[in-house]
């Protein structure tokens, strides 16, 4: 199922459609001003020199979107949507609390993680 923005459907076209390739991101990080929200999209993985006794990862931005606040609003909706449908045909996901992944120290303390970019 495909969700679009409710002013998206009446305009589009195939004509004025632009090429976009898919990328994967397992993160997201937030930041905004009075405008607009940003977006970096992010992934992470294991650094290279992380063990089992030390895990430490590695975090790059795929990609950094810019939004108002009223199409971020209308985003969250969508997603919202998206996601109680996909539970209805799926099955119920764990709390967002049972799913957050350990923090490493250093994300915590606002720095980037080691060999990674910021956001």
């Amino acid at each position: 199922m495909t969700y679009t923005m409710p002013w998206a459907a009446a305009s589009s076209s195939s004509q004025d459609s632009v090429e976009a390739t898919a990328q994967y991101v397992n993160g997201a990080q937030i930041g905004m001003t009075q405008w607009d929200l940003a977006i970096a999209f992010t992934l992470s993985f294991p650094a290279p020199d992380s063990t089992v006794e030390n895990q430490r990862l590695t975090s790059q931005t795929v990609v950094r979107v810019l939004v108002s606040p009223t199409h971020a609003k209308v985003l969250a909706s969508v997603l919202t949507k998206a996601v109680s449908d996909w539970e209805s045909k799926f099955g119920r996901l764990p709390s967002v609390d049972q799913l957050a992944p350990h923090t490493p120290p250093e994300v915590e303390a606002g720095q980037t993680p080691s060999g990674g970019e910021d956001a």
